[in-house]
């Protein structure tokens, strides 16, 4: 009897040593210049940066929600390429998701430009920017099939280079044909290691600091949808018109971003139940099932989705709503600030 305690009380330690949840700290609705942006990365411990198409890049207090100006835009003038955004301690990245992609050395006010003719996501590690997205070449999309790129910021990204190529090939056109679902994600390690997870496409993968391929999670059983098989009618109905693709995305559980947490990538997945937005964390670990945490807080919009980044255990999650070409008036972003334990 003794030995069957100890046992159960190991086995109940052992379930319990990995277990983890997110403790909201602060939920805040955005105001001013801030109501209504797009990415978020972390400046520091005090401070974050978010995206703005009419301001640039701003910075906003993770405490106190002060708001200013960092780069990108002129005052009265739109930033065309501020949603996406990617943050290192050397360099400031953003990219509107067709051509548009931009970028400046934090202690420097020069803004490059490159063009990249679609983005589904980036990040940025010093000076290394990693793409998710595709190219035309010679007016053809993809032709080598690549959906996945990294690049030096320092050479002008002359040296950029597909790190994944579709399963697929290169005729199926994935990104070109299903990006404007908004896909996929891809995120830089402290170590310089990366994740992508395409979301056009199955599986999730895991490279070194050097491009070397070390890990692929099979997410056929993950329970979102990880791949684009839509019909040629079906995509150009979508593409066309954004209340379709609204309901055809709140039909399905769909990844919004993923954070690199020092247990694993962690996949965010978005559902609708109800017109009310939720989200649900997925731990990927290499030895073991993934971890799964019900995030303790939702939106109430179908068209709400989720941007996130992670500073030690702290996590800046960023709620967009925009519906902007419904008759109501896109909802403020709302920044809500959380511990993961």
């Amino acid at each position: 009897m003794v030995i069957c305690l100890r046992f159960l009380a190991l086995v109940l330690f052992a379930s319990t040593v990995h277990a983890q949840s997110v403790r909201v700290l602060s939920d805040r609705t955005l105001t001013g210049e801030a109501a209504l942006v797009h990415d978020v990365r972390w400046a520091s411990k005090d401070a974050l940066y978010v995206t703005s198409y009419s301001s640039g890049v701003l910075q906003v207090g993770a405490d106190s929600g002060a708001v200013q100006r960092v780069g990108f835009a002129e005052p009265g003038r739109r930033c065309p390429s501020c949603v996406l955004l990617g943050v290192s301690d050397t360099h400031i990245v953003t990219s509107f998701p067709v051509y548009k992609l931009a970028w400046k050395q934090t202690t420097k006010p020069r803004i490059h430009t490159f063009v990249f003719d679609a983005v589904v996501d980036l990040d940025v590690h010093d000076d290394r920017l990693l793409i998710l997205g595709s190219r035309t070449e010679d007016e053809k999309w993809a032709p080598d099939g690549a959906v996945a790129w990294v690049g030096s910021l320092q050479s002008d990204l002359k040296d950029l280079r597909p790190v994944l190529y579709s399963s697929r090939g290169p005729k199926e056109m994935t990104v070109a044909r299903c990006g404007f679902l908004e896909p996929g994600a891809a995120r830089f390690f402290e170590d310089g290691s990366y994740v992508v997870v395409p979301g056009f496409e199955p599986d999730a993968y895991l490279y070194d600091r050097t491009g070397k391929l070390i890990h692929t999670w099979q997410t056929a059983k993950l329970g979102f949808l990880d791949r684009c098989e839509l019909p040629e009618p079906q995509v150009q109905a979508l593409s066309a018109d954004p209340e379709q693709r609204a309901l055809w995305r709140s039909k399905r559980i769909l990844i919004d971003d993923v954070l690199p947490t020092r247990a694993g990538p962690a996949l965010l997945l978005h559902r609708v139940q109800k017109g009310v937005a939720h989200w649900t964390m997925l731990i990927l670990h290499r030895d073991r099932p993934p971890s799964r945490i019900e995030l303790p807080f939702t939106a109430p919009s179908d068209v709400a989705s989720l941007r996130a980044d992670i500073h030690g255990n702290r996590i800046a999650f960023l709620i967009r709503t925009f519906g902007e070409w419904r008759d109501t008036k896109p909802a403020p972003s709302r920044l809500i600030i959380a511990e993961l334990r």
